[in-house]
């Protein structure tokens, strides 16, 4: 996968590595902390999930209602739980840069507002509410 973004001094190109992929229907789930060095994509395709995410302020819970996705980056300590009462569709996609680290996966988003806006907080997870761009690629 090649990500292209703009720097002052022209574009230049990210590419990144797949390293897993899967959609999952949970009735239920409850998982422990766990971290790797991968960066994350939860997307919830129907339902409802949480998200808990251990950032530098402490324990932060994203509640994620159907179309509403979370971006954590890599090494950050972060578990699911999706209750019985509000069963989920997720679909997950793990990934990592293959070049330099002078900017970070992060750093290459921001191409949106909404996204410089989280990068300028210096934020290590990103939340928010799909427009239609990221489903479609995430189900393809």
């Amino acid at each position: 996968m090649i990500f292209i973004t703009q720097k002052e001094s022209g574009y230049e190109k990210y590419r990144m590595k797949i390293e897993r992929y899967y959609a999952v229907n949970y009735p239920f789930y409850t998982m422990d902390f766990h971290t790797h060095s991968e960066w994350e994509i939860m997307y919830v395709a129907y339902g409802r999930a949480k998200i808990f995410c251990m950032e530098e302020a402490g324990e932060k819970i994203y509640e994620l209602r159907e179309g509403e996705y979370i971006l954590i980056e890599g090494n950050i300590p972060h578990k699911l739980t999706v209750e019985k009462e509000t069963p989920c569709r997720m679909l997950n996609l793990e990934g990592r840069e293959l070049r330099d680290k002078e900017v970070s996966f992060f750093q290459s988003l921001t191409k949106e507002e909404g996204m410089r806006s989280f990068l300028e907080q210096e934020s290590s997870v990103i939340a928010g509410r799909d427009d239609g761009r990221l489903h479609e690629p995430l189900v393809s």
